[in-house]
C-alpha cells in the first residue's frame, strides 16, 4: 500500500466511507481476476505447439517481461530442452540444452522450487547461454509441475541495472505456472491420445481411420485445385505362409521392415498407411500415374532386398489408381486402387498394375451379381429404413437419420435435406463436407428460397434433378464461403400429395458421378422421409 494512505489518519469522530477501501481491494484483486482468466484461456488451448505462444501472450498481459523462455523436461535424460523463446537471442536460446542442477533453472527444476533472482547475474549459481551478453538481469525461474510430474521450466526475464520483479508478481508467476503446466500436460495428453487414434500401433504408420480421412482431403483439395490425387496400394505376397511357418512375430518383424522402407522411399507430402494386415497404402498428392509406377518401383527394389530367415526375398502386388482420372471421390478411388492390386496378385507376384477397367481380371458373371446383391441390399435397408423414421417425432433428428443411411447406399461427399416452410427452406440435416473458399475456415450451411438455385427449383418444380457438372449447370448457385469444386448433383423433391414439402440433394466429387439407379434409390428413400416428416410436423 502507498505510504501516503497511512501518514495522515483520519479523526477519530469520522467513519470512513467504504468506496475507497473498496476501489483499493479492487485493485489488489484486479491481477487475480486475470490470472483466473488466464487460466480457463491457457487451459482452452489443445494444440501443444499453439500453446506455448499463447503462455507468453498471455503471460506478457499478467506480468510485462523482455524475455521470456519455456524448457521442456527430460527426466530420463535429466536435461532442459527449450521450446520457446521470446528473446533478442533467441537463436542461442534454442540451440542449447543444460543438464539438471546447472544454473539457476537448474537448482529450480532439482529442488522443485520457484526462484526469484532480482540480480540474477551475481547470483552465484548463475549460468548464462553461450553467445549472449553478461548483463544485469532480474530472472524467475518456475518450474512447470503438473500432476507429480515435472513437465519443464517457465523463465522470465527483465533486463537492466535496476530490473526487478516484486513479491507480488513473484507470487503471480507462481500461479500462473502452475495453470501452464496443467495445460501442456492436457495438450501433451490431447496429442498423444490423437496420436494412438490415428496411427497403427505396430509400425506407426497412419491407421485404416486416417488413411481414409486423409483421402478425403486430398481428393477435395485436388478437385478445388483441378489437381491430381495418386493411390498406390501394396500387398505383401505370401505373407500367410510367412507368419504360420515362422511365427507372429516374425512377420511382425517384416511389418515394421516394410514400414521404414516405405517411409524412406517417399515425399515430405506422401501419406504412408498400414491399411489392414500385409495391406499398405501411400497417397500421392499433384501426381501423375507416371510418377506412381516410378515410386512403386523404387519400394518394390528396396523390398526386394528384405530377407525373412529361410522364406527368401520380399515381393509385393501393387496396384495404382489416380483421382479424378480414375475416379472422383474416396471411395471409388479406393476401390480402382484395390482392383487394381489384386489383377497384380492374380497375375503372379511382385508385379505393378494401373487401373485400367479394359483389362482387370475378376471371376465371370461377377459384375452381374455384384449388381444383383446390391439391388437386393438396397431394397433391405430402404425397408428397414422405413421402420425407423416412423418412430422419429422431431424433425432434425428425422433429416440427420436421412442422411446417415442414405450414405449406406450411395457413397456421397455430402447430403443436404431441406424442410420447406413457405417460402423458405430450411436445413434440418447435413452430413459430410463443405470446402470452405479460405483454409482454416468453416462453412454452415443456410436457408435458401424456393425457387433459388438448385435446391429451389427442385422444390418450385416438384421434378428431381441429375446433374452430371453443377458447377456449369444454369440453375447452379455456390454455397457463400466454398470454393469451387467440379462436382455432381442429385437433388429430388420430398412430396406428400401434390405438396412438395423439402428437398434432399446429395453431391459427389467429380463429374457424371451419378446414374438411374442412384436416382430411383433416392426417390423410393424420398417417398418414406416425406411421410415421417409430414407426421414430425
Amino acid at each position: 500500500m502507498d505510504s501516503s494512505l497511512m501518514s495522515d489518519p483520519a479523526p477519530k469522530s469520522f467513519e470512513p466511507a467504504p468506496r475507497p477501501q473498496i476501489s483499493l481491494v479492487s485493485s489488489a484483486a484486479e491481477p487475480y481476476r486475470r490470472l483466473a482468466e488466464i487460466f480457463h484461456d491457457v487451459l482452452s488451448e489443445e494444440n501443444p505447439t499453439a500453446l506455448l505462444a499463447r503462455i507468453a501472450d498471455t503471460l506478457a498481459e499478467l506480468i510485462p517481461y523482455e524475455d521470456v523462455h519455456i524448457y521442456e523436461a527430460d527426466e530420463v535424460k535429466r536435461i532442459l530442452i527449450p521450446v520457446l523463446a521470446r528473446s533478442q537471442w533467441a537463436d542461442q536460446v534454442m540451440s542449447e540444452t543444460f543438464p539438471f542442477g546447472e544454473g539457476i533453472t537448474g537448482w529450480a527444476v532439482v529442488h522443485r522450487e520457484p526462484v526469484l533472482a532480482n540480480k540474477a547475474h551475481l547470483d552465484p549459481r548463475v549460468r548464462f547461454v553461450p553467445g549472449t551478453p553478461v548483463e544485469p538481469e532480474a530472472l524467475i525461474a518456475v518450474p512447470l509441475i503438473a500432476r507429480g510430474r515435472l513437465k519443464g521450466t517457465l523463465n522470465i526475464y527483465r533486463v537492466g541495472e535496476h530490473a526487478e520483479f516484486t513479491a507480488e508478481e513473484f507470487h503471480l508467476a507462481t500461479r500462473f505456472g502452475d495453470a501452464a503446466a496443467l495445460a501442456i500436460d492436457n495438450a501433451h495428453i490431447r496429442s498423444r491420445l490423437e496420436h494412438q487414434a490415428s496411427t497403427d500401433a505396430l509400425t506407426g504408420l497412419y491407421n485404416h481411420r486416417t488413411f481414409h480421412d486423409r483421402l478425403r482431403q486430398e481428393i477435395m483439395r485436388a478437385s478445388a485445385e483441378h489437381d491430381t490425387v495418386a493411390l498406390v496400394m501394396f500387398d505383401l505376397d505370401d505373407f500367410k505362409k510367412v507368419n504360420d511357418v515362422y511365427g507372429h512375430g516374425v512377420g511382425d518383424q517384416l511389418l515394421l521392415q516394410v514400414a521404414d522402407v516405405l517411409r524412406a522411399s517417399v515425399r515430405s507430402s506422401d501419406v504412408v498407411c498400414r491399411v489392414g494386415g500385409e495391406e499398405f497404402a501411400i497417397i500421392l498428392p499433384t501426381a501423375d500415374l507416371q510418377h506412381s509406377i516410378v515410386l512403386a518401383e523404387r519400394v518394390g527394389a528396396e523390398l526386394g532386398k528384405l530377407e525373412v530367415e529361410a522364406a527368401g526375398g520380399i515381393t509385393v502386388s501393387t496396384g495404382i489408381a489416380v483421382g479424378p482420372v480414375h475416379a472422383a471421390n474416396p471411395r471409388e478411388l479406393v476401390a480402382c486402387s484395390e482392383a487394381a492390386m489384386m489383377t497384380a496378385k492374380t497375375r503372379g507376384k511382385g508385379l505393378i498394375v494401373p487401373f485400367d477397367e479394359s483389362t482387370l481380371e475378376r471371376p465371370s458373371g461377377e459384375s452381374a451379381q455384384r449388381a444383383n446383391v446390391r439391388s437386393i441390399a438396397h431394397l433391405n435397408m430402404l425397408q428397414s429404413l422405413s421402420g425407423k423414421l416412423s418412430r422419429l417425432n422431431d424433425v432434425a433428428r428425422i433429416g440427420l437419420t436421412i442422411a446417415d443411411e442414405l450414405r449406406l447406399l450411395i457413397d456421397y461427399h455430402n447430403c443436404r435435406v431441406f424442410l420447406r416452410d413457405g417460402d423458405d427452406l430450411l436445413p434440418i440435416g447435413f452430413r459430410g463436407d463443405l470446402l470452405a473458399a479460405e483454409p482454416g475456415s468453416s462453412v454452415e450451411l443456410s436457408p435458401t428460397k424456393v425457387g433459388r438455385g438448385i435446391t429451389g427449383r427442385v422444390a418450385e418444380t416438384g421434378e428431381p434433378l441429375l446433374i452430371d457438372d453443377a458447377e456449369r449447370y444454369e440453375f447452379a448457385e455456390q454455397i457463400a464461403g466454398t470454393a469451387e469444386i467440379e462436382e455432381s448433383l442429385l437433388a429430388v423433391p420430398l412430396t406428400f400429395g401434390s405438396r412438395v414439402i423439402g428437398v434432399i440433394v446429395i453431391s459427389k466429387l467429380g463429374l457424371r458421378q451419378f446414374d438411374a439407379d442412384d436416382l430411383r434409390v433416392l426417390e423410393v428413400l424420398a417417398g418414406h422421409a416425406s411421410v415421417a416428416l409430414e407426421n414430425a410436423r
